[in-house]
């Protein structure tokens, strides 16, 4: 088993652990980690997402045959963001369903939007008291980083410019949510 990271569009392996006849395997170093999103890294089609914050004492256990539902405890960093993982998931699951649906013609486009226009809702509104609730850490970093920053209506600009001068915000200030100098990110 693998401990590896992303860089540049490749894997890199940081650690390696044998699993004993228990399937029990140790990640050990004598320095920290640097903190980041790491890999589990089994082979090619089971591997899954770990952040390592600051504290590192964290549990793993895992059926490689349900690869998605691990579970994490110890590091209490480690565990939000398998939470948010979690419900990221879920929430996906829900809005294919709901466009399913809608192409399926099983619900009007007026309830489509109604419905997705809500759940949308929810998940920010997760997202940002998952932030607030763990500010300071680097896993309220990270999830804040992956929030675009809200671009204003400009209702007192024309309509004919309006899209053109919400678009050039956007881009200007995309990268606001993220901290370019935190190596954390790297």
């Amino acid at each position: 088993v693998y401990l590896a990271f992303w860089m540049n569009g490749k894997t890199y392996s940081k650690d390696t652990t044998i699993l004993n006849d228990k399937g029990i395997g140790v990640f050990s170093k004598k320095e920290p980690l640097k903190q980041g999103t790491y890999i589990i890294y089994f082979s090619p089609n089971k591997f899954f997402d770990i952040l390592v914050g600051q504290d590192q004492n964290i549990h793993v256990e895992v059926d490689t045959a349900k690869i998605n539902e691990s579970k994490i405890s110890g590091a209490i960093e480690s565990v939000r963001f398998q939470e948010l993982t979690n419900e990221m998931s879920k929430r996906h699951k829900e809005q294919r369903k709901l466009y399913d649906d809608y192409k399926a013609k099983k619900i009007d486009s007026l309830s489509f939007t109604k419905k997705m226009e809500t759940l949308n809702n929810e998940v920010s509104n997760y997202q940002n008291k998952m932030i607030e609730e763990n500010k300071g850490t680097f896993f309220s970093a990270f999830l804040k980083g992956t929030i675009s920053p809200e671009t204003p209506e400009f209702k007192e600009v024309p309509d004919s410019i309006r899209p053109l001068t919400r678009y050039l915000y956007a881009k200007k200030h995309y990268f606001d949510n993220i901290d370019l100098q935190d190596p954390r990110f790297l």
